[in-house]
């Protein structure tokens, strides 16, 4: 800790420029420096191999050209010896060196190696002109973020049960078993929230996976928790989201408490860091929920909206959120005030005080404001494994397609293990109507909508057996074991041009957060994580760095203060499945943290070597 200390009293100026502090001797990556030997190694045997080849080459047309001369000299074979026995020499001997030809088993090596290397799969060009018509229902996948015991869980369920997605029945059954252990205001929740240790402490701990459909766009609802120590859990969901669905409640001091900075002691409020994750992460559209204004002071009071509008507005802004894409919607998930239009009032004097000055959409209105997203079908497949299960001879695996498609019949490997596998079974995550077990994947053959197929992607006959680029997932691959299957595992087509690499060692730019208790110094140890994995990783070398204003960055930082943009040089400590920014964005983006705090957000931009 002293160090730390030294390094918050040292000035700005002395940050930077310290190249002797770069001069000193510091220990290389050992790995690396082996792999680049290895790499040596065979580049080496490479040469010598063409070398000896090219010789073998020159050597043959010498003795092509000295045929006609020997074929005096050369001895016939025997009458009765067997023919087979003559085709066996292939080429001249001269000089008592053998040439013989290799052109047979160059040609089966060939064969054998042209297995892993079939082209990949590629859409059928009318197809693809399909998935780029705007007239189609599309998907998207919407995080639902904010501090702990805002109503996230409770307004999901909300929603579940205004679009009929689950039963009045199944409602009550939930009001039941939740009043007998004293938390009947949790029944909604429980629909997201089913885990019996989450329903017995109140709080969300996973990701819940739910499935709706409105007007436009079929949606998967990820709803990640509040509470600070699930935070790792919260970047999975927001990882793999188009869009966000921000909750804040407005009652009065929760809005603040989730609000709150931090720092010098105090504990920050999560609306902050969920909004700085969220945009680092991907998520460029999001939707405000002010919560609770049933049950702040007054009740449904305009003021407290717009102080609270104001107040978020202006951070969105600030991190980067572009304002025609921020929608606020004053709701009450409990009553269901201003979630559906044309649904079930529960509370007809909290609707008529809303209307009193609110003329904006409802919750559901302002969800099929999102815009589509676009899709990279063009892309070679990568599909990252969430959960992983056991099913008879066939490895159950639940991911998200982030780029590319799969259809069953396919070949894959998964990497980092390189394991290949195929494809028996795809499902698509869909919502259903009514049902005890709505959240189910259901099969495409088994589509309960009756949307025009014209217009809905999931229901088009010749999309029934792809799984294209946003959808989620279930997927039945055999030829594999399922100890070699992990969450965080990436599946790509087999050939070996197509497929990521992996690695443990990248150039990156991050930006570090505004409220830093300990600036970075090189040799920090910190957590990385992407989409579902974390690994422990050092900053082995702090490059450029550049304070928000300043139009130049300044080289050889001696540490990162809060607010900075830098890129750095990061060393994980096992190598993952990584690509470039500009190559996939979702194995491209990345968060750092260390000591339970968020430190900062990157993107990859040059691998440095296996």
């Amino acid at each position: 800790m002293s160090r730390h200390r030294n390094i918050r009293n040292l000035d700005e100026e002395d940050y930077y420029d310290d190249d002797a502090y770069y001069e000193e001797d510091y220990d290389e990556d050992e790995y690396y420096l082996e792999q680049q030997r290895e790499k040596e190694r065979k580049a080496k045997l490479e040469a010598e191999k063409k070398a000896k080849a090219n010789q073998a080459k020159q050597l043959q047309k010498k003795a092509a050209a000295a045929a006609p001369s020997q074929s005096q000299q050369t001895k016939k074979p025997a009458a009765n010896q067997p023919k087979a026995n003559a085709t066996k020499v292939t080429g001249i001997s001269k000089g008592g060196i053998s040439i013989a030809s290799t052109a047979p088993k160059a040609s089966t090596e060939t064969t054998k190696s042209n297995n892993n290397n079939t082209p990949p799969p590629q859409l059928p060009a009318h197809i693809l002109t399909k998935l780029q018509s705007t007239s189609l229902r599309t998907h998207l996948s919407l995080v639902i973020l904010g501090h702990v015991d805002a109503g996230k869980s409770t307004l999901t369920g909300r929603l579940l049960l205004s679009l009929n997605h689950v039963s009045n029945r199944l409602l009550q059954k939930y009001q039941k078993d939740s009043a007998t252990i004293g938390k009947s205001s949790f029944a909604l929740a429980w629909f997201t929230d089913e885990d019996e240790s989450e329903r017995e402490r109140g709080v969300t701990v996973d990701i819940g996976t739910k499935f709706i459909k409105t007007d436009k766009f079929d949606f998967t609802l990820l709803d990640a928790p509040g509470h600070r120590d699930f935070v790792p859990n919260m970047i999975s969901g927001a990882a793999g989201a188009d869009c966000g669905l921000l909750v804040v409640a407005a009652t009065t001091g929760e809005f603040e408490a989730g609000f709150a900075t931090g720092g010098n002691g105090v504990v920050g409020g999560q609306t902050r860091e969920h909004i700085i994750l969220s945009r680092g992460l991907g998520v460029s559209q999001f939707i405000v929920a002010v919560n609770k204004l049933d049950a702040a002071e007054p009740a449904w009071e305009e003021g407290r909206y717009e102080y609270i509008k104001s107040r978020v507005l202006a951070f969105l802004l600030e991190n980067g959120f572009k304002e025609k894409r921020i929608r606020f919607v004053p709701v009450s998930g409990l009553t269901g005030v201003n979630v559906v239009s044309n649904g079930k009032k529960e509370d007809e004097e909290g609707w008529k005080m809303l209307q009193q000055w609110y003329k904006g959409p409802t919750l559901i209105e302002a969800l099929n404001s999102f815009m589509p997203a676009k899709r990279e079908f063009e892309k070679p497949l990568r599909c990252i494994v969430t959960d992983v299960s056991s099913e008879g001879k066939a490895v159950t695996v639940r991911g998200r397609i982030v780029q590319g498609f799969m259809r069953s019949g396919d070949g894959v490997a998964l990497l980092p293990v390189g394991d290949e596998a195929n494809v028996s079974r795809v499902e698509k995550g869909k919502a259903t109507k009514e049902s005890d077990s709505p959240y189910a994947y259901v099969s495409n053959n088994g589509n309960q909508s009756n949307n025009n197929p014209e217009t809905d992607l999931n229901d088009d006959p010749e999309l029934q057996n792809f799984a294209l680029a946003g959808d989620t997932v279930e997927c039945a691959l055999t030829g594999i074991d399922a100890a070699r299957v992990s969450p965080g595992c990436v599946i790509c087509h087999p050939q070996v041009s197509v497929r990521p690499r992996i690695e443990r060692k990248f150039e990156a730019r991050v930006m570090v957060m505004e409220q830093l208790a300990v600036p970075i110094i090189r040799g920090s140890q910190v957590l990385f994580h992407m989409h579902s994995i974390d690994v422990p990783a050092v900053l082995n070398k702090l490059m450029t760095a550049k304070k928000r204003g300043e139009a130049t960055p300044r080289n050889n930082p001696r540490v990162l203060s809060g607010g900075v943009e830098a890129t750095v040089e990061i060393t994980l400590s096992e190598r993952l499945v990584l690509e470039e920014y500009s190559e996939c964005k979702s194995l491209g983006r990345f968060v750092l943290r260390r000591g339970g705090d968020t430190i900062a957000i990157g993107l990859i931009e040059k691998m440095l070597g296996k």
